[in-house]
């Protein structure tokens, strides 16, 4: 919608109204594409229109719904995502494709000094 028009005969243009939607969308995938999350979105009404005159139950989108008057994507909203969301279908990519579960068993993850102990990586650490 442009953001203003050239009228002749009126001062306003009748029935116009701006639209104030607001979304956030935060999508995830691995590097090759082969492990694709159920996105984050945000918006600013719980319960939109469109969803009521179409019947549209959130629960089936594929994405998991929540809203915040200015479509931000809080701590609460992540952790929720991360929990419900990201933690499990990255568990079950893992198992699937027999890779191991624990994420700081990779070979390139830097050495930890601790200062009450002798110097240890932190693939062996349970952090």
């Amino acid at each position: 919608m442009p953001n203003r028009t050239y009228i002749t005969a009126e001062k306003m243009m009748p029935g116009h109204k701006p639209m104030k939607d607001k979304l956030t969308l935060a999508m995830c995938a691995n590097a090759s594409g082969d492990c694709k999350i159920k996105p984050l979105l945000v918006y600013h009404s719980e319960n939109p229109r469109a969803f009521k005159s179409h019947k549209i139950l959130k629960e089936k989108l594929q994405v998991m719904w929540r809203s915040n008057p200015k479509a931000w994507v809080t701590r609460k909203f992540f952790v929720e995502w991360v929990n419900l969301v990201f933690g499990p279908s990255v568990k079950k990519y893992l198992q699937e494709k027999t890779y191991p579960c624990n994420p700081f068993s990779c070979s390139t993850m830097p050495l930890i000094i601790h200062e009450t102990s002798k110097m240890t990586s932190s693939r062996s650490s349970n952090l």
